[in-house]
């Protein structure tokens, strides 16, 4: 059915042909999406372990391939945060905060808790694989030891990773009386 194909040459110019068509291929392309979506969870026992993950990896791809053909689509806002949450469960934090973060192109707010909440998460998780437990790690803030009656001159920096420089806003966000979720992706 796609442009260009013999099928599109021969029906180009049948207007009720072509709208089935694309209401067919928009239809498969979310039935797709959401099979391999449902296979995920029937299989998932913890985020990013298989064969759940390659399954939801799968169910993003599908969406995203569903929204670039439809992006106009009545469910692309819903649409989105299905790929976001595949990537979520699939243990591809990075991908799924960028994912998330598509959000505020849309009006709908649907979600905006649960967005919240997964990119606290995804942070949280991103640092700990990457930086190690706190308590194990000799730059973590619990682990210097300041004098509280020292002049603010006498005290030394104290490093901050680039990840948690981009979690920062996202912490003073989880502490406003309004909280904004937007802030939260880099």
């Amino acid at each position: 059915f796609k442009e260009g194909t013999p099928w599109w040459e021969a029906n180009k110019n049948n207007p009720d042909a072509l709208r089935a068509a694309s209401q067919y291929i928009e239809e498969s392309l979310g039935d797709v999406a959401r099979v391999y979506h449902a296979n995920a969870q029937a299989q998932f026992t913890a985020p990013g372990e298989e064969p759940a993950r390659s399954e939801y990896l799968k169910a993003a791809e599908a969406y995203q391939d569903y929204l670039d053909r439809f992006p106009f689509t009545s469910d692309a806002y819903e649409t989105q945060y299905m790929i976001a949450e595949c990537y979520f469960w699939a243990a591809d934090y990075d991908t799924a905060i960028a994912e998330y973060d598509k959000l505020r192109r849309y009006p709908d707010r649907t979600y905006e808790g649960e967005t919240f909440v997964a990119l606290a998460t995804a942070y949280e998780r991103l640092m700990k694989d990457r930086e190690g437990n706190y308590k194990d790690n000799p730059l973590a803030l619990d682990n210097f030891e300041i004098d509280l009656g020292a002049k603010p001159e006498t005290i030394p920096d104290i490093p901050i990773s680039e990840l948690r420089q981009t979690f920062l806003p996202a912490a003073a966000a989880l502490n406003s009386p309004v909280p904004n979720y937007y802030g939260l992706a880099r």
